[in-house]
């Protein structure tokens, strides 16, 4: 069911409330007159002439499917009112329909405005039957409610005679939900008939056609029973086929709870505990006029806490408008309607919801209700109820610190009582309630939580917060893929650092990380995500084996329900390999310099550049490792020997130094036990004997060795070693 707005409130802060009721209906002769009543609560002031009746008005179900309608409105669709769907009526001429000339309906229209009864209620309105062939009529009805949580009915009752107030128990049609008191303007004459009245009910004769009738309390199938019928004096039922000045009936009801007899501003007087109601037929005739004790809910199946326990008399009405139509029609029409209290300004509840607009799942908040008495209503002396409505996704907790309210918790709902000592004075406020609350791991979308501020004595004042469950958004902040080689293949491991970019209270993000496969969107694997020891950010590691030309992505699908799941490409791969350590070697033999590299594993793959500066002086693929480099120019070189690395084995430099020309120190051969010594290195050249072409043995180098070797055993060495012979001649060459 529909919560209730707050009209007051809003007429409150207009300053429309607490003013004198004008006399819009004024009876003369219908009672003494005393003296001038106290300024009034105004609950509502609509004369239903133009296309919109404003907000606080329910369409309730009926059998028939409820046909009220604005007859300024064209529009269908509107609401809560829709408009008839044609131009009827100029803008503020029409008026609200309750039944067209259809058989068999019932229509109605409720305020949602929930009125206290402890400074009872005064209700006038315009009423007209026409243009049908008759039947049957139309209702005013009070319905009691919930005071701290007040409800139109939904439903109301059957059609005909019923005029959509009572029951139809041989059709299966129920009454008017929670009804009070129903004001029936009876043309027809059959809303006395017994055929209407609901179980309990004795049978009370009624007097026929353009009766005013009145039914008391039901609800469902039981009630409804006739409280009294009263033959107007002068007509219910224009004859003029339209609506207009000749035909209008005006109506007043009013009630008096009180235990003194109370007049309204038109000067009808109202007994103590008492309602009175006054209708104006057609023509030039005296009001009519029904009186009668106000119904008790004293034993009946409406709940206990709706009522007065010694009175019966319920703590709040709501109220509205029905009509019927059966075998014979009419249209069934009201316009100009006002409801003020009876006996001063009721006080007036206000109040706001706070709260923060978004909250993160499995996370909490506080909704807070901050009421006050309005300074143009009376004063609070009864205790007032907060009541909190949380959605599904939404789990409230007990407040801790509720200083002078005291609260239960039952399912989504929390209910808060604080007690005036005596009373909260007109514009006091009453302390602030927090109730915290935490959101499941499931919600989502935007959440509404419902506040209601009540007492017995005033009107609901109603509020809403709307929370979005939103998630912290989440960020890759690094990721890489790292290989090693392996036993078997390459094992990779892969890491991806994910934070929270949340710009309060960021949580480090958990769930479960996937690496995949961008181009195949295989899963390569996945891991958990690890919270770091302080911070917003956690780590997820998992190995697999993947081809560095491999494109991987990071996916956050799996996360928690307090993080936004993301997706990023995968930051850097890298090969991680065994280091190894280089050895340049460089031999001049005539002028031709003979480079090499040791160091490299046997199993080594890639290639071997000899450079000296910006020169490429040659490049071998391994297994090979030494080139002959011929026809250099005199002079000092720096050969820088680069490795390539491969799948296992690092990338790796070494360099070494050696010089063609006359300057360069002969190298004394290698020791030979059968054969002379030779001289060590002085800074003076030393003369060697020429020696055979085929047997050419000056040589200099420099490097990390050396070593002096005959042409021919250096050759063998060569070839052995693989050598790249880079230009190959022979030259002759003495040196003195």
């Amino acid at each position: 069911m529909r919560p209730l707005r707050s009209p007051i409130l809003r007429r409150a802060a207009a300053g429309l409330a607490a003013t004198t009721v004008a006399g819009a209906l004024l009876l003369a002769g219908a009672g003494a007159a005393q003296a001038a009543p106290p300024a009034q609560t105004v609950f509502l002031d609509q004369s239903f002439g133009g296309a919109s009746a404003g907000p606080d008005f329910l369409l309730p179900e009926t059998p028939s499917g409820n046909v009220a309608c604005l007859t300024a409105g064209i529009d269908r669709a509107a609401s809560p009112i829709p408009g008839c769907g044609f131009a009827n009526d100029p803008e503020g001429s029409g008026a609200l329909r309750l039944t067209d000339t259809g058989g068999s309906q019932s229509g109605g229209v409720g305020s949602t405005v929930a009125v206290p009864t402890a400074q009872g209620l005064d209700v006038a309105f315009d009423s007209w039957q026409y243009g049908g062939s008759g039947a049957d009529g139309l209702t005013f009805y009070l319905a009691a409610t919930d005071p701290f949580d007040p409800h139109v009915p939904t439903r109301l009752g059957g059609v005909g005679g019923a005029l959509g107030y009572s029951a139809l128990p041989e059709s299966g049609q129920e009454g008017l939900a929670n009804a009070y008191l129903g004001v029936g303007l009876d043309w027809y004459g059959n809303f006395a008939n017994p055929a209407f009245n609901g179980s309990s009910c004795e049978p009370v004769r009624g007097v026929g056609p353009n009766a005013l009738t009145l039914r008391g309390p039901g609800n469902g199938s039981a009630g409804y029973c006739v409280l009294s019928s009263t033959q107007v004096d002068g007509l219910l039922r224009g004859s003029t086929g339209v609506r207009d000045e000749a035909s209008r009936v005006p109506v007043e009801v009013a009630v008096n709870p009180s235990d003194a007899a109370i007049s309204t501003a038109s000067g009808l007087e109202v007994d103590a505990g008492s309602y009175v109601v006054v209708v104006q037929g057609i023509g030039d005739s005296a009001p009519t006029v029904a009186r009668g004790a106000l119904p008790s809910l004293l034993g009946s199946s409406t709940d206990p806490s709706w009522y007065d326990p010694t009175t019966g008399v319920p703590y709040k009405l709501t109220f509205g408008w029905t009509g019927g139509t059966g075998g014979a029609t009419d249209y069934h029409e009201i316009a100009n309607a006002r409801a003020t209290t009876l006996a001063g300004p009721a006080p007036v509840l206000a109040q706001t919801t706070s709260g923060s607009a978004t909250v993160v799942p499995t996370r909490g908040s506080t909704v807070s209700v901050a009421a006050s008495v309005s300074a143009d209503g009376g004063a609070e002396g009864e205790p007032v109820v907060a009541t909190l409505v949380f959605p599904e996704g939404l789990t409230p907790t007990l407040p801790t610190a509720a200083t002078g309210w005291t609260c239960t918790v039952s399912g989504q709902t929390v209910t808060c009582t604080v007690v005036p000592s005596p009373e909260f004075a007109a514009g006091a406020s009453l302390p602030v309630l927090t109730v915290p609350y935490t959101a499941s791991a499931d919600a989502a979308g935007v959440l509404t939580v419902l506040t209601t501020v009540s007492s017995t004595d005033s009107a609901a004042a109603t509020s809403q917060l709307e929370v979005s469950a939103v998630r912290e958004p989440t960020v890759v902040t690094s990721s890489s893929g790292r290989q090693t080689p392996g036993t078997t293949g390459l094992a990779t491991v892969f890491t991806a650092d994910l934070a929270s970019a949340a710009a309060t209270d960021p949580t480090p993000p958990l769930g479960t990380v996937e690496f995949v496969d961008s181009a195949t969107e295989q899963l390569l694997c996945e891991a958990d995500l690890v919270p770091a020891a302080s911070g917003a950010t956690s780590t997820a590691t998992c190995t697999s084996d993947a081809d560095p030309s491999t494109a991987v992505r990071v996916d956050y699908d799996q996360a928690d329900a307090a993080h936004e799941p993301t997706r990023a490409d995968l930051g850097s791969f890298v090969v991680v390999t065994t280091p190894v350590t280089l050895a340049a070697g460089a031999v001049v033999v005539d002028g031709d310099a003979q480079l090499s590299v040791t160091g490299l594993p046997a199993d080594a793959t890639g290639t071997v550049v000899f450079s000296t500066g910006a020169t490429t002086l040659c490049t071998v693929t391994l297994p090979t490792v030494a080139c002959i480099v011929p026809d250099l120019a005199d002079g000092s070189y720096t050969v820088t020997v680069a490795y390539s690395g491969d799948a296992v084995y690092a990338a790796a430099e070494a360099s070494t130094s050696f010089r063609i020309g006359t300057a360069a120190a002969p190298v004394p051969a290698p020791a030979d036990p059968a054969a002379p010594a030779v001289p060590a290195a002085t800074s003076a050249p030393v003369a060697a004997a020429p020696v055979a072409d085929d047997e050419e043995a000056r040589l200099a180098f420099t490097g990390s060795s050396l070593v002096a070797w005959t042409a021919g055993a250096l050759g063998l060495a060569l070839a052995a070693a693989g050598v790249v012979l880079v230009a190959a001649r022979r030259r002759s060459r003495l040196t003195a």
